[in-house]
């Protein structure tokens, strides 16, 4: 499971240079992916069409059930 928050997830940010290294690499191995954004949720879908993971948004804040 991987969780995508801001600077792991934004490439255009400025820290990242446009680059996050290994990332269509990690994309093919992880099982979830989990976004605290619908932001970014959205960003990664239209960015990175058909990789395989299941994608969970948890917004920050927001109270879920079943989750302690």
């Amino acid at each position: 499971m991987v969780r995508f928050h801001g600077y792991d997830l934004y490439e255009e940010r400025l820290d990242n240079a446009g680059y996050i290294p290994f990332r269509r690499q990690l994309f093919k191995n992880i099982t979830d992916g989990v976004f605290i954004s619908n932001n970014g949720f959205q960003y990664l879908n239209k960015k990175y069409p058909g990789y395989p993971f299941r994608k969970h948004l948890f917004p920050l804040g927001a109270v879920q059930e079943g989750v302690a």
